[in-house]
């Protein structure tokens, strides 16, 4: 071959080759012919076939929701990879799946609250941020932890300003407050304290029946149905199946009192609720909450409800979401990530994002929502966004839960 031949056989394999070169990293970057997107793994630990599946499942789906939505109209910077380990309501699976996910690469975690708390020390040694769901108040001055919303015990404070409220002065009696809950899970204990904080404190408005704590397979409530007998208010801090039979037995044992618990106890596993308890015994029961409900008509609900409906078209499924409170809880935590996201990565590039940054661009949150009473923000004093709580009871005659209280702030997260 001769050179000149030799050099265009040379230059025509190297115009082909810069013309086929985009086309191979186009095909190989699965974004549309974008190169590969930097990500940020975010770690879940939490009940995907235990005790509280239900909820943790749901809220799940709503915050992928959310992210599928705004990567619909606009891909962000990075991709938002969540990675999961179920630790099945069993508490020898806690520190192992911390371990697991922190060698997955998890650059922020999240967690139930109680599981927080046992991790608390870990993780705060470890510098790893946390961005959960519920909060407890043993760790909500924790510099590593961010949440969506306040611990339950302030709930409680709201709940216990109620009964007094609601009790009023015209009778000559004090209302019988009555608690019950699960044993040894610090998230419910937590909230049996704070009742007896607000009992003692204030002897003259409450008269307490007492509390009673069962083991959380208890199925069958007799005895701790005959002890708070009498009580005009019965403050239950549990969620799932103990609390539909409880609930079931009391009615059937002729209990007349109000039922009033927070929203981890009724809200979060209302698909449970209403499939094991009558109508005429769920008339009437009350619960605190944070955020919104499916019967809300603001702008937030109706934009939450058109993507559940688009995302999950099958009506079983549909209904099953509207049962609970994951879609909503879990689209509002979506936001919060979302835009943490995009800030961080505008202040130090995409590539740069670690986990450490993303909380710092958490920590400065500030998003108004039209439909919450106050910006989604951390407000001094706390580390969760939503501080205000609000009341509902649920009506047989309307089949749904109806506001009974405006939003009020806990004094507990007041600052």
């Amino acid at each position: 071959m001769s050179k000149k031949l030799a050099k265009a056989t040379f230059l025509t394999l190297l115009c082909m080759l810069l013309v086929t070169i985009p086309i191979l990293m186009a095909c190989g970057s699965g974004n549309g012919g974008a190169m590969a997107r930097p990500e940020i793994r975010y770690g879940w630990l939490w009940d995907f076939t235990g005790r509280a599946a239900v909820g943790t499942t749901g809220t799940l789906q709503g915050m992928k929701d959310y992210i599928r939505m705004v990567e619909e109209s606009e891909p962000l910077p990075l991709r938002i990879n969540i990675i999961t380990y179920d630790g099945r309501s069993d508490a020898s699976r806690l520190m192992p799946g911390y371990m697991w996910l922190k060698g997955q690469g998890a650059d922020i975690m999240s967690a139930a609250p109680h599981d927080v708390e046992a991790l608390r020390s870990r993780f705060e040694q470890d510098k790893m941020p946390f961005f959960s769901l519920p909060n407890q108040m043993s760790t909500i001055d924790s510099q590593w932890l961010t949440s969506l919303f306040g611990p339950p015990e302030s709930q409680i404070e709201v709940i216990m300003q109620y009964i007094e409220d609601d009790w009023g002065e015209q009778y000559p009696t004090k209302p019988k407050v009555a608690f019950v809950g699960l044993a040894g899970i610090p998230f419910y204990t937590a909230q049996l304290t704070m009742t007896m904080k607000m009992i003692d404190e204030n002897p003259t408005k409450f008269e307490w029946i007492g509390s009673q704590m069962a083991p959380v397979t208890t199925t069958a409530w007799a005895s701790e149905i005959l002890k708070i007998k009498g009580a005009d208010y019965v403050i239950t801090a549990m969620s799932g199946p103990p609390c539909a039979s409880f609930m079931m037995e009391s009615k059937q044992r002729g209990h007349t009192g109000t039922f009033i618990g927070p929203m981890e106890s009724y809200l979060a596993f209302w698909l449970l609720m209403k499939s094991a308890v009558s109508e005429d015994t769920l008339d009437g029961i009350m619960t605190g909450h944070w955020t919104v409900w499916w019967s809300d008509d603001s702008p937030l609900m109706k934009e939450i409800k058109h993507y559940a409906a688009k995302y999950h078209p099958d009506e079983s499924k549909l209904w099953e979401m509207h049962q609970g409170t994951g879609q909503f809880n879990g689209w509002l935590a979506g936001m919060i990530l979302v835009d943490a996201v995009k800030r961080a990565a505008a202040r130090v590039g995409a590539e740069n994002v670690t986990g450490i940054e993303l909380h710092k661009a958490l920590q400065e949150t500030n998003l108004t929502v039209e439909g919450l009473a106050e910006p989604l923000k951390l407000y001094p004093g706390s580390n969760c966004f939503v501080r205000s709580v609000f009341l509902m009871e649920y009506q047989a005659a309307v089949a749904d839960w109806v506001r009974v209280t405006e939003p009020v702030v806990p004094p507990t997260l007041a600052g």
